[in-house]
């Protein structure tokens, strides 16, 4: 059997975090093991201080962590 292209397409991830949270610690955390295993595109977006405006605030302020691929 031949692999699937899909195997070695790159995941990205996104992390929408903000800052003192100590959840998106613990999930920045986990992801980092999961990078030890199988490498992926990251980015974090802190939703208070991102540069895209209120979008991501309004969008997840009650939900960060969130983990978006």
């Amino acid at each position: 059997m031949r692999p699937t292209t899909r195997l070695f397409q790159s995941c990205r991830i996104t992390l929408f975090t903000r800052e003192n949270c100590a959840l998106c610690s613990n999930a920045r955390s986990v992801l980092s093991d999961v990078w030890d295993t199988r490498p992926f595109q990251f980015k974090e977006v802190d939703i208070v201080k991102s540069e895209s405006g209120p979008q991501w605030r309004d969008l997840y302020n009650f939900d960060v962590p969130v983990v978006c691929s």
